[in-house]
C-alpha cells in the first residue's frame, strides 16, 4: 500500500469515486478488500483506495507498482471482489481463481483499438465471454457503459431489450430504439456484448447451497433492485406498473457537483421508467436527497390535487451505510437545447405558466428571516473557504451592498426548484412542463430565482453557447442593455406574482450569488445530520478553488455585479426597448 497521505476533502473523494460507479451494480456497493488483476488504470486504483478498499495487486509489472502498491500473495480464502480490466482469456482465468465462493468478478472487456477497431474486436471479446462460462461462474451479466468506462454517464444491462430502447431514447436516438430492441432480442446479450464497445461483465462464483445448484435463493442482483424486491408489497410496486421482474438503467452524472447515481427502474422488457431511485455516491451523504424528499412532500401537499408535473415520494429509507430515495418517474420529451431553439416562444410561455402556479406566501418576506438562511450565511462561508480569499471577499462585499434593498422590502417568498434547466425539464404527453431533480429545492425561496436561471439556459441554447465566454455573452444579450430579449418574460412574471419592478435587479444578483455559493456546499457537503454553518468552514483545495472560479455561474455572478450599477445595461422592465424572442 502507498504511504499514508493527508485525508482528501470531500470534493476530491467525490471526483475520484466516479471511476468506480459500477460498484452500484453489486449487492453491496461498499468495497473492502479487493484483488486487481491486470489493472492498468490509475484512476481505477485511486478510486478504490479513496473509497476505503484495499486493492491487492496480485501480479508485478502493472501500474500498481508505479502507484505505490506492491504485489501481494493471494489469500487462500479468495476475495469478495476481483477486478480485471481488458483481460485476455488467460488473465481472466487467473482473476476468476481468486474469487471466493459467493464473491464477484468484475471485468471490463477490451475495447476497440488501432489494431482491432470496431467491430473487428468482437472475436476476442466473444472468446472472453465464452471463457467466463467455462470457469464455473454464474449470474453472468453484461453491461454497456456509455460513452466509455472513464467518462461513463449511463450503464445499461444488455440482457433486457426494453431498457436498451430506453437508453437509446435518452440519448436522442429514438428512431433507432425499436430496431435496436429487435436486434437485441435476435442476437441476445452475448453477441451484443461482443459487438458493442465498452462492455463490462459481472459474474459470481457459486457456493454450496446457493443459486448455482438450484437449491438456494434467487439471485438478488444489485442492492437497489434487491431492496425493491424485498419491500415490493409495502412499496406497492404493482400500483406503479412494476411486475415480478425488474430492470434498470443506471445514470451516473458527470457534472462535478453531482453527488448521486440514479436508477431508472422499469419492468423487464419495458422501455418506460416507472420509478426513480437516487443513491448518494458517498456513505452518509444523504442530506441532498432528504432535502429533495422534504421539498416534494411539501409541494404535493400544498394543494389537494398535488402537482402532476413533479414526482411523488414513494420512500426515503436507509440502505446499509447510505440513504435511498424512491420517487415516481415522469415520462416526457426532454426540453433540450435543440427543442428550445425550435420552440422558443412555446418553451418560454409554458415554463412561465408553470412557475406562476407554484405555491407562494401571501405575506411579505420582511419578518421571515430569509436573508441569513438564503444569502447571509452562504456568502460568509463562500468568502471564508478560499485559501487566499481576496477576490471572493470583494465579490461578496459588493454583493451584500447590491442586495441590501431586499432586506427591508415586501415581496412574496416562492416555492423554488433551484436548478430549472436541462436535463431537469420535460414536455409531458399532455403538453405541460414536467420538472425533475428537486435536490436544490427551497419551499420558501426568492422570487424570480428559477426564472433567471431558466432564462440563462434559454440564452445558452439560443446561441448554442458551449464555452464560458460564449455563455457569458449569451446571458448579457438576454438581460443587459436596451435589446434584452428576456425583459418581457421577467415583466410578465413580476406582474403575475405582484413583484415590485425595482427589486428585479437585486434579485438577479442574488440568484447568481446563491447558485455559485451553493456549489460549495454541494462539493464539500457535510455528513448526514451536520448542518453547514458560518463558522465551521472547510478551506478549499487549489483544484476545487480553481474549478469554482472558472465555473460559468461564478463568471455570470461577477458580470451581474459589475453591470448592476450601469443604467444603460440594467434589465429594462419598463418601456418598449426590450427585444423579442425569435
Amino acid at each position: 500500500m502507498p504511504a499514508e497521505e493527508q485525508r482528501p476533502d470531500r470534493d476530491a473523494l467525490l471526483q475520484a469515486s466516479r471511476r468506480a460507479d459500477w460498484r452500484f451494480l453489486l449487492p453491496d456497493p461498499a468495497l473492502a478488500r479487493v484483488a486487481c488483476v491486470g489493472v492498468t488504470d490509475r484512476a481505477m486504483l485511486e478510486s478504490l483506495r479513496l473509497l476505503g478498499a484495499v486493492p491487492a495487486i496480485t501480479e508485478p509489472g502493472t501500474v500498481g507498482d508505479a502507484a505505490g502498491w506492491h504485489p501481494e500473495r493471494p489469500t487462500e480464502s479468495g476475495y469478495d471482489l476481483v477486478i480485471a480490466t481488458g483481460p485476455s482469456t488467460e488473465t481472466l482465468g487467473r482473476a476468476a481463481a481468486l474469487v471466493r465462493p459467493g464473491g464477484r468478478l468484475y471485468a471490463e472487456l477490451p475495447g476497440p483499438s488501432r489494431r482491432t477497431p470496431w467491430p473487428l474486436g468482437a472475436g476476442p471479446r466473444r472468446a472472453v465471454l465464452a471463457a467466463v462460462r467455462a470457469l464455473g461462474l454464474d449470474e453472468i451479466q453484461a453491461y454497456w457503459h456509455w460513452p466509455d468506462f472513464a467518462s461513463c454517464t449511463e450503464i445499461v444491462p444488455l440482457g433486457d431489450p426494453g431498457v436498451l430502447r430506453l437508453a437509446l431514447r435518452r440519448r436522442g436516438l429514438g428512431p433507432l430504439a425499436r430496431p435496436a430492441g429487435f436486434v437485441a432480442r435476435l442476437l441476445g446479450a452475448t453477441w451484443l456484448a461482443a459487438l458493442l464497445p465498452h462492455v463490462s461483465l459481472l459474474a459470481r462464483r457459486s457456493s454450496p447451497g446457493a443459486a448455482g445448484d438450484g437449491t438456494g435463493p434467487r439471485p438478488v442482483g444489485n442492492a437497489v433492485l434487491a431492496f425493491l424486491a424485498t419491500h415490493r408489497t409495502r412499496l406497492e410496486l404493482a400500483r406503479h406498473g412494476l411486475g415480478d421482474e425488474l430492470s434498470f438503467v443506471l445514470v451516473t452524472p458527470r457534472f462535478r457537483a453531482s453527488r448521486h447515481v440514479v436508477f431508472l427502474v422499469a419492468g423487464r422488457r419495458d422501455d418506460r421508467p416507472r420509478l426513480v431511485v437516487k443513491v448518494p455516491r458517498l456513505p452518509d451523504d444523504g442530506a441532498g436527497i432528504a432535502r429533495e424528499a422534504a421539498a416534494l412532500e411539501a409541494l404535493q401537499g400544498a394543494r389537494p390535487e398535488g402537482y402532476a408535473t413533479a414526482p411523488r415520494v414513494v420512500a426515503l429509507e436507509r440502505l446499509a451505510d447510505r440513504a435511498l430515495l424512491v420517487e415516481t418517474a415522469l415520462v416526457g420529451r426532454p426540453l433540450d437545447p435543440a427543442t428550445v431553439r425550435r420552440e422558443p416562444s412555446r418553451t418560454l410561455e409554458s415554463v412561465l405558466a408553470w412557475l406562476t402556479e407554484l405555491p407562494r406566501s401571501d405575506g411579505d418576506a420582511t419578518a421571515s428571516g430569509w436573508y441569513e438562511r438564503l444569502l447571509g450565511v452562504p456568502l460568509q462561508r463562500f468568502a471564508a473557504a478560499f485559501p487566499d480569499g481576496g477576490e471572493e471577499a470583494g465579490l461578496v462585499a459588493r454583493t451584500v451592498e447590491l442586495v441590501a434593498p431586499l432586506r427591508e422590502a415586501a415581496f412574496p417568498l416562492v416555492f423554488e426548484h433551484g436548478d430549472l434547466s436541462h436535463p431537469n425539464l420535460l414536455r409531458l404527453p399532455g403538453g405541460e412542463v414536467g420538472v425533475v431533480d428537486w435536490e436544490l429545492a427551497e419551499p420558501r425561496g426568492l422570487p424570480a430565482h428559477d426564472l433567471f436561471f431558466f432564462l440563462a439556459y434559454v440564452a445558452f441554447a439560443r446561441r448554442a453557447a458551449r464555452t464560458t465566454q460564449e455563455q457569458r455573452a449569451a446571458v448579457r444579450e438576454a438581460f443587459h442593455g436596451p435589446g434584452a430579449w428576456a425583459a418581457p418574460s421577467v415583466r410578465r412574471y413580476a406582474e403575475r406574482i405582484g413583484l415590485e419592478p425595482s427589486l428585479v435587479g437585486p434579485l438577479q444578483v442574488a440568484c447568481w450569488a446563491r447558485y455559485a455559493t451553493g456549489l460549495l456546499d454541494r462539493l464539500l457537503g457535510e455528513a448526514d445530520g451536520v448542518a453547514p454553518g458560518p463558522v465551521a468552514v472547510t478551506k478549499l483545495g487549489p483544484e476545487t478553488a480553481a474549478w469554482l472560479r472558472a465555473n460559468r455561474y461564478h463568471a455570470i455572478w461577477r458580470d451581474a455585479v459589475a453591470h448592476a450599477g450601469d443604467a444603460d445595461r440594467a434589465l429594462p422592465l419598463r418601456g418598449r426597448s426590450a427585444g423579442r424572442v425569435r
